[in-house]
């Protein structure tokens, strides 16, 4: 094999911040586009209408254009569905990554006849992130692709995290979102009366929609990996997510239960992948009662 393209949802046609080359052995290089990054560009395409719209051609134009000059590569690796639309009339194969988010895609009239039309120009391998995608994708794509489930990995260091108990002897429960209405989820009604001084909630993650958070929630603005190994998993109670998003293969619920965090989570299919209600790592908030916890 010669090498490889990477594609993500940044765009395609320079390097700029967010992004990083990737080299095959023979000095060729794609581009990848970082997670965090890719997922602010699909809210936008989300939420904002007729820019959203503008932006989302404008991307597909770079990308059929980084696409044609790496067209001598052997496969493009593409993340999201949608980048995989202007690979049109090019013979490339490709790996398409697919995420939570590809669904609310392909809700959308239309889109699955059009990602049908590029695939059967292609060998094509469609890989979600989590086994609960496959019964939807095989439906949808299993005649013309090949369906693999190949996730998201966790790093070792999740794993040895030294946990201890909080110096105060007051729970403290951690929400890693960005804040969206969807993502938030009913966390604000649910768990209005349940926290404040003597059970404490922390707030991580960037504020992408403006929402007014009570006095008890404590927001921190956004985070990293390494400042939740390093200063919240080491003592935190817990981890809450009550997402309503399209969600995928959750990685920092991945992380937190890795590290040996107790997690309460919303009944999503991405959820219910990874956690048994009432089991020992974590409980399905099922309904949204807060006598849950």
């Amino acid at each position: 094999m010669r090498s490889m393209v990477s594609m993500s949802a940044m765009g395609a046609a320079r390097p700029a911040a967010g992004w990083r080359y990737r080299c095959d052995p023979a000095g060729r290089s794609g581009l990848a586009g970082t997670p965090d990054g890719a997922r602010r560009h699909c809210h936008v395409l989300r939420t904002r209408g007729v820019m959203g719209i503008g932006m989302a051609a404008g991307l597909l134009l770079r990308l059929r254009r980084a696409y044609k000059r790496h067209a001598a590569n052997d496969v493009a690796h593409v993340n999201w569905l949608q980048n995989a639309l202007p690979l049109w009339g090019l013979p490339m194969p490709a790996i398409i990554t697919v995420l939570g988010s590809d669904f609310g895609l392909l809700r959308l009239p239309g889109m699955r006849t059009l990602l049908r039309s590029v695939l059967r120009q292609r060998r094509c391998i469609v890989a979600p992130i989590a086994a609960w995608m496959v019964p939807q994708l095989q439906q949808a794509f299993g005649d013309i692709a090949e369906i693999r489930v190949i996730p998201f990995g966790v790093e070792k260091s999740w794993f040895t995290l030294e946990r201890a108990l909080p110096v105060e002897n007051v729970p403290q429960w951690l929400v890693v979102s960005r804040l969206t209405r969807n993502k938030i989820g009913d966390l604000l009604t649910w768990g209005e009366g349940l926290f404040g001084p003597n059970r404490r909630l922390h707030l991580l993650g960037p504020m992408q929609e403006e929402i007014a958070l009570p006095p008890w929630v404590e927001y921190h603005g956004a985070t990293n990996p390494a400042e939740l190994q390093q200063k919240w998993f080491p003592s935190i109670t817990g981890l809450i997510t009550l997402s309503r998003h399209d969600e995928g293969r959750p990685q920092v619920l991945l992380e937190a239960m890795a590290a040996g965090l107790p997690v309460i989570v919303s009944d999503l299919p991405a959820h219910r992948d990874l956690v048994q209600a009432r089991q020992p790592a974590g409980w399905q908030n099922r309904p949204m009662h807060s006598e849950t916890v």
